[in-house]
This record gives structure tokens, sequence and C-alpha cells, in this order.
């Protein structure tokens, strides 16, 4: 397995947390899938994260909110767009007939066209060209190119978390991206990042999508238990202890520590209790953003859905440790279960009428 020393980290590389080995939330969910789910997706050959456009939106909305838009303009470029670049020529059939125009071959690629093109007139305004130069840039620089529509939409989040105080509060007097690693009284290694570590708080800001125009308390709690939310926030608050310890035990890395040292050894010291607050914000033309609390008792009462999160944590964690130890990271996780019969709790209400 790949891990790296117990402890906490700032400033790690998104891609290196996510190489690291260690069980984590998203982990978890997929051993709830299955042992073999979770084996193919963390240890398998086809492990390599596979980027969505969604998962592309989100790493963007983080990156601009957690990090504000100096930072995310140093890692993102937006993607060129043709109506700014007036009288600009573009596709095969107009490089053709420029070329016939000025009296030049007409075959070839676009770009050998549009060189052509150049040499007999420097002032042209060509899409090959700027292309070239854009990509040539971007490599440059090492930025990462996004569509017009995900700056506009991280932009438009950030203008609804300004306008928001409980929000806009809830990501200042912290530090953003802390990585914590650590293991367990059973010995399995756990791995958790915070978007947002405060000195009694973790923020986690998650966005969703309400394209069915649910009331917006709805689809958020939706968004929890498809999403297996209340999961990570048990987690998380486990991560929150640890990283206390480790701290006090010196174990703490990476670039920019010696500023925040001691902030973060006042923040080892305290013995009150954190609180795990979700911001989300909604995608789409309405961006609404909205900050939450899971907790395990509300209102004097213990919550049920934190007994449901401790339940399937527990499960979860009782399956890595059987399989681990029988089968190894090596081998598929293949769950041979003899036949059973069904049950009637088993299937959806609505295939009961």
């Amino acid at each position: 397995m790949n891990l790296i020393e117990r402890g906490v980290y700032l400033g790690m590389p998104h891609d290196d947390y996510l190489a690291e080995q260690s069980l984590s939330t998203s982990g978890i969910k997929a051993l709830l899938a299955s042992p073999l789910t979770y084996w193919t997706r963390f240890f398998g050959p086809d492990r390599e994260d596979h980027t969505t456009p969604a998962k592309e939106l989100g790493r963007a909305i983080h990156k601009m909110i957690l990090e504000g838009k100096g930072a995310f303009f140093n890692e993102f470029m937006e993607a060129l767009k043709l109506e700014d670049f007036p009288g600009c020529l573009q596709g095969v059939k107009t490089l053709q007939e420029r070329c016939g125009s000025l009296g030049l071959k007409k075959s070839g690629t676009l770009e050998e066209m549009a060189d052509r093109i150049l040499d007999v007139d420097p002032n042209a305004v060509l899409w090959p060209v700027i292309m070239r130069n854009f990509d040539a840039m971007v490599a440059r620089n090492r930025k990462q190119v996004v569509k017009n529509e995900v700056v506009d939409q991280c932009e438009r989040i950030l203008k609804a978390v300004e306008a928001n105080k409980a929000v806009h509060d809830a990501f200042t007097g912290g530090i953003p991206e802390v990585s914590v690693f650590w293991t367990n009284d059973a010995g399995i290694p756990l791995k958790a990042r915070f978007d947002y570590l405060k000195p009694q708080a973790i923020v986690d800001l998650k966005s969703f999508s309400n394209s069915m125009d649910a009331p917006l308390d709805e689809a958020i709690a939706k968004a929890v238990i498809n999403r297996m939310y209340h999961l990570q926030a048990l987690v998380y608050l486990d991560a929150f202890s640890q990283a206390k310890s480790l701290i006090r035990a010196g174990l703490l890395f990476g670039e920019g520590v010696e500023p925040l040292r001691a902030s973060l050894d006042t923040f080892a010291q305290s013995k009150r209790h954190p609180q795990m607050f979700f911001v989300f914000a909604e995608t789409g033309p309405a961006t609404n953003v909205v900050i939450r609390e899971i907790k395990a008792s509300t209102h004097l009462s213990r919550s049920v859905l934190w007994d449901t999160a401790q339940k399937k944590v527990k499960r979860a964690l009782d399956t890595w440790n059987s399989f681990m130890g029988t089968l190894g990271p090596d081998q598929p996780w293949y769950d041979c279960q003899p036949a059973r019969a069904f049950f009637d709790e088993e299937f959806p209400l609505y295939g009961m009428e």
C-alpha cells in the first residue's frame, strides 16, 4: 500500500492526497456498495481517478471559494472565446477562401494554411494561430483550461458567498485544505482532507444541483442522504480529534507551517467540542448558498442520522479489516456469499403496491 507518515499536512497537492491509499470517506462509501467496488476503485489496475465535468466544476468552485480569485487564476485559465476576436478567420472553408484570394495554395492543415496567410498578411487574425499561441502559454504556465461557463459559475457562487454573512464568516479565521492521516485502534490507516479548518470547527464545501426545483432544504437533505455526508461528518470529527493529537506529537508537515505553528498549537491544546458545518452551494442559474451543521444530537435527543452514520462506518471498517486481513491489497475482494432468500423489506415500497 502507498502510505505516508501519519500526521497533519498543510498545502498537500490534491492529487498527492488522492494517491495515498489510506481509507477515506470515499472509500467507506465504496465499501458499503461492495468490497469489490472498493478494491477496484482504490487498489485495482484501473484505479486512476476518472475526471468528470461535475468533478472539474466542484474542484474549480472549491478553489475560488476557499482560496480566492487570485489562487483560482493561478491554477486555471479561462478558455478563449471566438467572439473576443473580431474579424477572426476560422474553419477549413474560410481559410481556403482566404488563401485563394491571396493566390496561395489551398491544401494542407489549418495551421499550414494559416502560416501561409501570415507570410503574406502578418496582421491577419487567424483562429488556428491564436489557439496555437494559447496552448503554448497554457503549457508554459502549467495551467488547466476551464470552460467559460465554469468561470462564470464560480464567480457567481463567490458573489453569493460574500453576500451571506454566515457563510462568508465560515471561511474566515482558518486554514484551507488541511490533510490528516492517522491509524485507528484497529490498525486501519485513515485519512481526511478538511476544506477549511477553524479552531473549533470544520467547514466543508459541497456543490449540488436542484434541477427539479424542490424546496431548497429538501434538495439539500436529499443530497446529504444520497451522498452520505453524515458519514463524512462522523469521520471528519474523528479526524479533528486525531489532528490535535498528531500536532501535539510534533507530526505537522508541509509548506507554510511556521507562520501558523502558534495558532495550530493553540488549536491542538483546546478541549472544546468541535462542530461540523457543510456549506451547500447550488450550481445553475440560482446560486443559493446555505450553511448547515451535522451533529450527534439535536434538541436534547440523539440524532437518528448520526446513529445511522456510526453503524454504516463501523460496518465499512469491519469489512476493510476482514478483506485486508484475508486477501490484502493485491487480490480482488470478491464477496462470495451463499445463496439467500429475498426479504420484503429489501424492496422499495413502490414495488410492493
